[in-house]
């Protein structure tokens, strides 16, 4: 049977997947108040702007044209008020896509950004060519994307074709790592306009704004936006007098060059294009592919002809990234699904191509390479072992040479891009590396569970100085390492220790502090009654011991000892919120005694404790609602 039968196709559910960057507004100084064109009898431009890095773009627009007759509106701040009162965290991802559900009209939009597939900046926004091309896709952004007779994309490479400027690939990656760009954003743009896989940035925005006769941006390296001001000052210096940018000219725009602003920019990468309005929005491959209303069978049809067409290469990166949130989801294939898809299985010249282009050397184009081999995974070209040493390869390179920040970013932002987890073991890596930080920090980002990886990072970190950046480093990477069900006690009886002593501070820090101390937990039947009286021991067990009704009668009676002790088993009895659904009649009995007892925070602490029961008792529960009466009363009535 082919590997691929493996993988899931959940239906209707899984056919529209939904991405939006996650993002921090930028304080730029406008109000989306007036969000449609004005009521009164004078009609005023709608001018959108996503500002992503520099201000510097709008606030030219802002200084040049008349207030009385223009609104400005900044989408990366829609509803941010109403956020705010919610409260919503300023990292909202949903901007764009509130500001299409508010059917805001835009006839001018101006994107301003560091750009390489994804608009970047100084705000913490992130605007991604993925979530644009989605969005384009929804006919409720059709006011936002479609309806702007210009639109103005300010960064580099926004309209680049795939034809090379004068610098090499390499060259032009490190213009790019100087323009701010992060590495995995340089090797992308990099990529996409050197290799033969994908559309370019020209094409994929003219199907965004396919809408738009004009759209203006640069097909190599931008201006910055300090650089650009008065290059934009010279253009609104031309226009004056014309009215260009009132409603009713910018509504008689056709495609024709916008002369003015090509003479403003020449000394720029200026480069001017019109919206792909010949292109149907069914025809737009992410589009098509994320239409709920078409026939799973259909795309799977149209997957088949597409990777057998001449037009293969450039629609890969859409389908890679269509088959993989598909596959992510487990199941079976249907026969006459999988029936569909044989004829790329054996279609050897497509994977021939396909591994010419994963076994160059070429660090340009590494997140394109490693697409290509999850896509060829997918169809059976290169399975499971080969698959992870290719992957090993592609991805780590040499380990034996030092890591540094960029070359671990580089590496986790493409092992999440990818989805990938490596199986990493002791023996896959030099010494040297378990005290290289950057290297511990690239394990965080790309090791699946190995138990011997475990147990040798949980060595090294029970050597390493308390409070160092390694040590921190250890922790985050033991406490957030997702343990497989049947290698629990196993790993348990390894590295942790078995209720017979209190933790030790490294054992505190990771089993207390995160994921580590939530799964899995000890299942011991009771606690070490000689230690019932050290408050660190009764705190921490709540840790990484699984409470039953023997152990929770001894917290219990510990509790009785002293103020101390009763705050220790507090602390230890939140720890178990999550675990601990049912107690018999008696430790309710016992726990109701103790809230009697109890005031202050430490009787809210209890309370919640006894909301995650499940199995509580009419009588008991009235109980409860008896005592939270008496201590609201006493509560009033103050000291």
């Amino acid at each position: 049977m082919s590997p691929i039968r493996r993988f899931a196709l959940p239906l209707a559910a899984l056919l529209s997947v939904g991405v939006f960057a996650h993002a921090k507004p930028m304080p730029v100084d406008t109000k989306p108040a007036n969000l449609k064109q004005s009521a009164g009898p004078v009609a005023k431009t709608n001018v959108c702007s996503i500002t992503i890095n520099s201000s510097d773009e709008i606030e030219m627009f802002k200084a040049s044209l008349p207030a009385e007759r223009t609104n400005f509106v900044e989408l990366t701040r829609i509803d941010e008020d109403a956020s705010v009162e919610a409260g919503v965290s300023g990292n909202r991802s949903d901007w764009l896509k509130r500001a299409c559900q508010r059917k805001i009209q835009c006839d001018v939009l101006v994107i301003s950004g560091h750009f390489g597939g994804s608009f970047f900046g100084s705000s913490n926004l992130n605007l991604s060519m993925e979530t644009l091309e989605e969005l384009s896709c929804d006919q409720s952004c059709d006011s936002v994307l479609q309806n702007p007779k210009e639109v103005f994309l300010f960064g580099c490479n926004t309209l680049a074709g795939k034809k090379p400027d004068h610098r090499s690939p390499e060259e032009y990656r490190r213009v790019l790592l100087a323009d701010g760009f992060s590495a995995e954003q340089a090797d992308q743009a990099v990529a996409f306009r050197y290799s033969p896989l994908g559309d370019s940035f020209n094409e994929r925005m003219r199907r965004v704004f396919r809408g738009s006769p004009r759209i203006y941006g640069f097909d190599s390296v931008g201006p910055s936006g300090k650089n650009v001001r008065g290059l934009l000052a010279n253009y609104f210096k031309s226009l004056r007098g014309t009215g260009y940018y009132l409603p009713e000219n910018l509504s008689k725009l056709d495609e024709a060059t916008n002369g003015r602003l090509a003479r403003a920019l020449r000394i720029t990468a200026f480069a001017q294009e019109r919206g792909a309005k010949e292109v149907s929005r069914e025809q737009i491959p992410v589009c098509y592919l994320e239409n709920p209303k078409v026939p799973l069978i259909s795309k799977l049809h149209w997957i088949a002809n597409s990777m057998r067409s001449e037009r293969s290469f450039a629609y890969l990166p859409a389908v890679n990234d269509w088959l993989s949130r598909i596959e992510r989801y487990g199941g079976e294939w249907k026969d006459k699904e999988f029936e569909v898809l044989e004829p790329i299985m054996v279609d050897t010249q497509l994977r021939d191509r396909l591994a010419a282009v994963v076994a160059r050397p070429d660090s340009a184009i590494l997140g394109m390479q490693l697409k290509v081999l999850t896509f060829m995974k997918f169809f059976g070209w290169v399975h499971g072992k080969d698959y992870m040493k290719r992957a090993k390869t592609l991805l780590l390179g040499d380990l034996n040479q030092d890591f540094d920040i960029g070359r671990k970013d580089q590496i986790c932002s493409y092992a999440r891009s990818n989805s990938l987890e490596l199986d990493l073991s002791p023996d896959d890596i030099p010494a040297a590396r378990f005290q290289d930080l950057e290297f511990v920090q690239t394990l965080g980002c790309i090791a699946g569970f190995n138990k011997d990886l475990m147990v040798r990072a949980w060595g090294e970190y029970r050597k390493t100085a308390v409070g160092t950046d390694l040590y921190e480093t250890y922790r985050r990477f033991l406490t957030n390492m997702r343990i497989p069900d049947e290698a629990e006690y196993s790993l348990y009886a390894t590295v942790f220790p078995q209720g017979d002593r209190p933790l030790k501070i490294h054992e505190s820090d990771a089993l207390c502090t995160n994921a580590l101390g939530r799964k899995p937990l000890w299942r011991l039947p009771h606690l070490q009654s000689h230690l019932l009286t050290n408050p660190a021991y009764v705190r921490d067990v709540g840790c990484y011991v699984k409470f039953n009704d023997h152990i929770f009668g001894q917290l219990m009676e510990a509790s009785k000892l002293s103020p101390e002790l009763r705050s220790a088993v507090v602390r230890s009895l939140l720890e178990q919120r999550g675990f601990m659904r049912e107690l018999d009649d008696e430790n309710q009995n016992r726990l109701m005694d103790l809230l009697e007892t109890t005031t202050g925070k430490e009787f809210y602490a209890m309370a919640s404790v006894w909301w995650s029961m499940e199995n509580v008792t009419p009588t008991m529960q009235k109980r409860f609602e008896r005592i939270l009466q008496l201590q609201r009363e006493a509560l009033k009535q103050g000291p």
